[in-house]
C-alpha cells in the first residue's frame, strides 16, 4: 500500500477535481487522508502536481497505466540517475518512488487492467 511520503518536488494542490466517489476510494487507498499533491485519479490515470526539473514550477502531471508499463519496460532496470514517467524527468529516486505509488493505485482499482497491460508489453506480472 502506497504510504504518499515523497520528499521532493511535489507541490500541495487544492482537491476540489476530485469526486465525492473516488474521494472515497483514494481515502480508503491512503488509509484516510489523501496527500494534497494527487489532484485527480481513475481507473486508468492518475494525477498528481510535480515540479518542474528545471524551472521547479508546479504543473499537473497525468500518468496513465499505460505510462507505468512503459516506465517498468525502459526505464526501472536503468543505472541513470534521471528516469521520467509520462515525460516528467527527474532524480530516478522520486521518479521511481512516484511510480510505485501509481502503480500501487492501478492495482488498487483497476489490477486486471493492470495485469493486462503489463502482459501485452511482455512483462510478467507479480501481483
Amino acid at each position: 500500500m502506497a504510504l504518499g511520503l515523497f520528499s521532493g518536488p511535489f507541490y500541495l494542490v487544492n482537491q476540489k477535481g476530485v469526486g465525492m466517489h473516488l474521494r472515497k476510494e483514494l481515502s480508503k487507498f491512503y488509509g484516510g487522508e489523501i496527500p494534497l499533491y494527487v489532484v485527480n485519479a481513475g481507473k486508468t490515470y492518475f494525477t498528481v502536481t510535480v515540479g518542474h526539473v528545471v524551472t521547479d514550477e508546479p504543473r499537473k502531471l497525468k500518468i496513465r497505466l499505460q505510462d507505468v508499463v512503459d516506465y517498468y519496460c525502459t526505464q526501472a532496470a536503468s543505472m541513470s540517475g534521471m528516469r521520467q514517467i509520462a515525460g516528467h524527468y527527474g532524480d530516478w529516486r522520486y521518479i521511481d518512488r512516484l511510480t510505485q505509488e501509481v502503480l500501487d493505485w492501478f492495482k488498487f482499482v483497476n489490477i486486471e487492467g493492470m495485469r493486462w497491460a503489463s502482459k501485452k508489453a511482455g512483462l510478467i506480472p507479480k501481483f
